[in-house]
Formats: structure tokens, C-alpha cells, sequence
């Protein structure tokens, strides 16, 4: 039976965060730092053995008619716009299954399918059509707000210092120091707060561009290029208070950011032998991203014992396909 299946990675995202919102590219240069990591989204595409679409996705299924009736957005506008007009069944299976993860699922899920379908109908695509596709498609058909970080990271994978051009161009760096990258991976952890959000309820309001957001955002923006020296030079002892520094510009970008929850929690983390904090993705809940002292992992688990912990790993490669049968 045809059959495709790929496998795109979720990212960290340690700078930048928020530069990558048209509605500060396009007056100042915008970017970002950002990671993809071994954790995974996951995409089958095969052709349907009914007259039927059939959709699965966490513990959801749908089985319809036309594309019209898909109610899954991504999927939807995926399958219109690769022009997939054949009766297909598409399962999507995520390593992070929590909602409002602030590891880019959504993104990462519209590169893998797109990516997915592409290679279905035996049509190869560069890691930068996928990407400026996913973008289009979040951000132009869906009117999502949100950046473009998250599509180019999972299409290109590794380290990247993106950054965002006022004529719409997206430049790519990777970072290549091995030693460096390795050094900063065994200094962090990763939790969830156990808060679901929606990252486009926080964006809109970060959306709405003044001034003071506007210095807030290119402070921001500056960390990257500080962030990109130290790990060239391998000094990642400094990468701390850099995560620190940025998470209290973030948080003066929307209130809906941190809570008192949130709050309470990263003082724990201090406490324990933290040195940076912050939450990923947009704010409000999802992911918590730490960057402790040497030898001090094992205090902060037991500091915030009652998160779910994400292990992870840093990795180098971006959506991939790992099965093709035609």
C-alpha cells in the first residue's frame, strides 16, 4: 500500500522569542536561537481503503467526506494546498502529547504534513519550500498570530541563529560549535507547568506593537547575537543570566505571560541551583526550560517534583522522511 511517513522535530527556543512577528520585522531586524530536539511529530499518509478521509490525531479520529469537512485546520488547508485530491487516511502521532506543549507543535505538525503529502504524491520539496509553505499557511490562510521561528527550525532541524528581514527574507546560521552545543545540553532540564494555552491568545495582545514593546523586543533580540558569541567561545557559564535577563524582558511584553503559579515556580528553581529560567513558547503555561549549576539537576527535580519532566537531547537534523512505499 503507498505509504509516507515522516517524522519532524519540536524545538527550544532559548532568545528572541517574539522577533519574529511581522509586526516587528518588518520596521526592525528580527531574531531568534533556537534548537530542535529529539522529541517528535510524526505523520502517516497512506491511501485510503474506504471512499472516505480518515483522520486520526491524539484521541481524536475523523472520517469525512470531502476536505471541506475536515475540521482540523492543518490538515484541511494542508491537503488544498498541496492539491492532495485523492481519498487518503492520515495519522499524527506527537512524543508530547500535554497541550499548549511551548515546543512549536503546531508548526512542526504543519512542516511534517506538508512534507508528508508532498512526498505522497512523489513531489520533492526543499527543507526551505517547507518551511515558507508552513508559514504561509499558519499565518496567511489560518490568520494565526504567531512567528516564523518555529517552521524554519523544524524544517532545517540543529542550531540556528534565524534571523528575520524587513523585506520578508529568513537567513539561517547554524551554530557549529560541537563542544559548545554539547556543554549547554548537559546544563538544562525541561518540565511542563501542567498549564495548557493557546500561544495566539498571548501573541495578539504582544502583537499590538508601542513603543516600550517595541525597546522591550529589540533588547530581546540583542541577547541572540550575545548568546551566538558565547557559544562560539564556549563560554556557557554566562548563558544563565542571559535566560534569566530575557525572561524578565518577556514577561513586560504581556501580562498574560506569567502568573502567580509560574512565578512561584521559578523561585523554587532559584532556589534549587537555577542560574536561568523561562518558560518556552509564548508564556502562560506549557513548557519550563532550565539552565542549572553543575552537579545540581538532581536538587532541582526534587524542587519541582510534581512537573512532568521532558528528557531531551539536542539534535542536528530537521523533518525527515522515514518511510516511502510507492
Amino acid at each position: 500500500m503507498r505509504t509516507v511517513l515522516t517524522r519532524t522535530p519540536l524545538r527550544i527556543s532559548f532568545f528572541g522569542g517574539g522577533t519574529d512577528l511581522e509586526s516587528f520585522w518588518s520596521k526592525y531586524k528580527g531574531q531568534v536561537l533556537s534548537v530542535s530536539i529529539n522529541r517528535y511529530i510524526y505523520v502517516a499518509v497512506q491511501k485510503s481503503v474506504t471512499p472516505y478521509y480518515t483522520l486520526s490525531y491524539l484521541d481524536k479520529c475523523e472520517t469525512v467526506d470531502t476536505i471541506d469537512d475536515i475540521k482540523h485546520d492543518i490538515v484541511r488547508e494542508s491537503l488544498r494546498l498541496t492539491g492532495t485530491d485523492e481519498k487518503v487516511s492520515i495519522s499524527i502521532k506527537s512524543d508530547v502529547t500535554s497541550d499548549g506543549s511551548g515546543l512549536g507543535a503546531s508548526s512542526t505538525l504543519a512542516v511534517g504534513i506538508l512534507h508528508a503529502l508532498y512526498r505522497f504524491k512523489g513531489k520533492e520539496i526543499s527543507v526551505e519550500e517547507l518551511a515558507r509553505q508552513a508559514c504561509y499557511l499558519e499565518i496567511h490562510i489560518l490568520k494565526q498570530t504567531i512567528g516564523k521561528q518555529d517552521q524554519y527550525i523544524a524544517a532545517y532541524g540543529g542550531m540556528q541563529h534565524i534571523s528575520f528581514l524587513s523585506d520578508g527574507t529568513v537567513e539561517l546560521r547554524r551554530i557549529s560549535n560541537l563542544a559548545a552545543i554539547k556543554n549547554l545540553e548537559s546544563r538544562l532540564l525541561l518540565f511542563h507547568t501542567g498549564i495548557g494555552r493557546k500561544a495566539g491568545e498571548i501573541l495578539k495582545e504582544q502583537n499590538v506593537l508601542d513603543e516600550s514593546k517595541a525597546n522591550n523586543l529589540l533588547l530581546m533580540a540583542s541577547q541572540v547575537e550575545a548568546a551566538v558569541n558565547l557559544l562560539e567561545e564556549n563560554k556557557i557559564d554566562d548563558i544563565g543570566k542571559l535566560l534569566k535577563d530575557g525572561w524578565m524582558l518577556k514577561k513586560q511584553l504581556s501580562k498574560k505571560i506569567s502568573n502567580v503559579f509560574i512565578d512561584e515556580l521559578i523561585n523554587r528553581l532559584f532556589q534549587a541551583g537555577a542560574e536561568g529560567v523561562k518558560v518556552t513558547g509564548a508564556g502562560g503555561g506549557g513548557g519550563i526550560l532550565v539552565f542549572h549549576k553543575p552537579g545540581k539537576a538532581n536538587q532541582i527535580r526534587e524542587a519541582v517534583k510534581e512537573l512532568e519532566e521532558y528528557p531531551f537531547s539536542f539534535t542536528m537534523e530537521g523533518t525527515q522522511v522515514l518511510e516511502a512505499q510507492y
